[in-house]
């Protein structure tokens, strides 16, 4: 019996049995993700069984097929990467392995907080965002459509401040960027910037203005 590839020019007077070796590939060496994010596989596996391992403590939604999806833990978020293995095991338990470093960014800081104001009609009003965070970008958006309102603005370190000119009252969120990892994130916190109405200049009454 030979166990060599199909022909086996060596063997004579014999069965040839062609046992392919087992064969895993993830693709690339490495990938990157943000917080927040899952990684799906694209790998190749061959004459064998697969098993998804990792270094790490996060979970695979099922590890044994070759786009296996990882889910990474609170703690490989906080380490910022993890190793991924698919080992494919053939017959009488030869494998082959074949690792990817998965590279995990964290998102900007969300909890930061956001201020509106009250104007009156046709006044300029303000969105204030507390203590930007330098690298970061914050882009100001109408939070009912998620609508960009002007351009975004690069973090300091200390507050930003959006001029808006709504015709009625509006709420904004911020959109917050990592200029390096480009990972992003909607903040937390939202702001809603009142329009109260100019008062009736042909009320009998005058004593009590709304808005001056």
């Amino acid at each position: 019996t030979s166990d060599t590839a199909d022909p086996d020019p060596t063997c004579t007077g014999c069965t040839d049995v062609n046992t392919p070796a087992p064969f895993a590939n993830v693709g690339a060496n490495s990938a990157t993700i943000c917080e927040g994010e899952s990684y799906t596989a694209s790998a190749t596996a061959k004459n064998g069984t697969i098993k998804w391992t990792t270094s790490g403590s996060g979970s695979f939604s099922n590890d044994v097929v070759e786009d296996a999806i990882y889910i990474p833990s609170a703690a490989d978020i906080s380490n910022g990467s993890v190793i991924l293995t698919m080992t494919v095991t053939g017959v009488s338990a030869t494998t082959n392995s074949d690792t990817i470093n998965l590279t995990i960014n964290p998102i900007p800081d969300k909890t930061l907080t956001v201020l509106g104001n009250t104007i009156c009609v046709s006044q300029t009003g303000t969105v204030t965002l507390k203590n930007s965070v330098s690298g970061i970008t914050y882009q100001l958006r109408n939070n009912n459509d998620d609508s960009l309102i002007g351009s975004s603005i690069l973090g300091t370190g200390g507050d930003l401040v959006f001029n808006v000119s709504p015709s009625s009252t509006t709420t904004y969120n911020i959109l917050a960027k990592n200029t390096t990892s480009n990972c992003s994130v909607e903040l937390d916190n939202t702001a809603t910037v009142t329009v109260n109405d100019l008062p009736d200049t042909t009320s009998a009454i005058s004593d009590v203005l709304l808005c001056s």
